[in-house]
């Protein structure tokens, strides 16, 4: 029964040797059934509850060029723009000229994080029409990570202004949304964390924070320093400890005649204790500790318990630098970052270099390129050997 068709069948029945009855007729109808559904992609042919394999045959997108909230609906475009489907499998002649359409078919896109570049499994099913049959496939789809705002200071990251300067805390500031140089600000919502009081001498940090639409943000640290002599007078009071340096490892802070004076050439080293006789506290609130006669320094540079070291680990292998194309990343001799620690020295994006410790201290973690050379993790693709 090869063909279609009706076909009539004549038996004799016997019981035993004997003949009951002869020339029984009956019709037999043969029809083709359904045939289970099977995919094409790029050349590949693949039959249902397949998972493709074949790095060639799977999709891939660039975060960059995509919005977050639109990534499924591209994913899906993307499936029913290459995968094809025939009515007959894979081991059969078919043609595979069906195209997947969201009435026919079912793409499941798992959730997406577009800082990482990574292989999602995208499960396809196919609905035969006027049929209950059904093929499912599972497609890999790369997604490469899209780019964090990169923020740049044309007049200079760090500052140092005269006391009673104005200071625009939104000047000399570029946003770009991504590594391709747009309008400064466009699609990117940024803020500034902190305050400068001018009239106030002293070491004022703020924090730039900019987020693009796909979610990712950069933040940079911009120190400003206001130079000069302070003509308050603070309210000094005993006060009876001790005091623990906390800066930079191989760094000290600077020893002042008196609060918020003209600093001395004397510096006392980070991780060093000192006993504190008296406190004095400025009309903004900031806090000095004496710590020897005409011997003052900046609280926030002072831990009244012992500080916490970096904690460190070996590791083996090669750190990517994964910033923005065309820039670079800091190195610092320490991974206690700061602009004190700074070596100036820098690492273009993209260049591969050997990676022998992690640190992580205050929550931020950092990788030795070997020597007193620290890199931010969050600008490392890190691969261990």
């Amino acid at each position: 029964f090869i063909n279609e068709g009706s076909y009539v069948e004549k038996f004799d029945i016997y019981v035993g040797d004997l003949l009951v009855k002869a020339n029984v007729e009956r019709t037999l109808v043969v029809s083709i059934g359904d045939a289970q559904p099977s995919f094409e992609i790029g050349g590949g042919k693949y039959d249902s509850g397949s998972t493709i394999t074949n790095k060639a045959h799977s999709l891939s997108i660039a975060g960059d060029e995509e919005n977050i909230d639109s990534l499924e609906t591209v994913i899906k475009d993307k499936i029913f723009e290459n995968l094809k489907v025939s009515d007959m499998n894979v081991s059969s002649s078919g043609t595979y000229g069906i195209t997947l359409t969201a009435q026919n078919s079912v793409v499941e896109v798992p959730t997406i994080d577009l800082s990482k570049t990574a292989t999602h499994k995208v499960k396809v099913t196919y609905k035969k029409a006027d049929s209950n049959i059904t093929s499912t496939i599972t497609v890999p789809v790369i997604v490469k990570a899209a780019t964090a705002p990169v923020i740049r200071f044309t007049q200079g990251q760090n500052l140092t202004i005269p006391v009673g300067t104005s200071f625009d805390l939104a000047k000399n500031i570029k946003v770009y949304e991504n590594k391709i140089a747009t309008v400064e600000g466009q699609n990117v919502v940024w803020k500034v964390e902190g305050a400068i009081d001018t009239a106030t001498p002293g070491v004022y940090r703020l924090r730039y924070i900019a987020t693009n639409p796909k979610g990712l943000s950069t933040e940079l640290t911009r120190i400003i320093t206001v130079e000069g002599k302070a003509t308050e007078k603070p309210t000094i009071e005993k006060f009876v400890g001790v005091g623990y340096v906390n800066y930079v490892p191989g760094y000290g802070i600077r020893v002042w005649g008196e609060p918020q004076s003209n600093g001395s050439d004397r510096v006392l080293a980070h991780g060093t204790a000192w006993k504190i006789d008296q406190k004095a506290t400025m009309k903004d609130g900031s806090v000095w500790y004496r710590v020897g006669t005409n011997q003052w320094v900046d609280a926030q540079y002072v831990s009244l318990t012992p500080i916490n070291e970096a904690n460190e680990e070996n590791v083996s292998g090669v750190a990517t630098i994964n910033y923005v194309e065309g820039y670079s990343v800091n190195v610092y001799s320490s991974p206690a970052s700061s602009s004190a620690s700074w070596t100036g020295k820098q690492l273009k994006h993209g260049t591969k270099w050997l990676t022998y410790k992690r640190a992580t201290i205050n929550g931020k973690t950092f990788y030795n390129l070997g020597g007193s050379q620290w890199v931010d993790s969050q600008y490392i693709t890190f691969s261990a050997n």
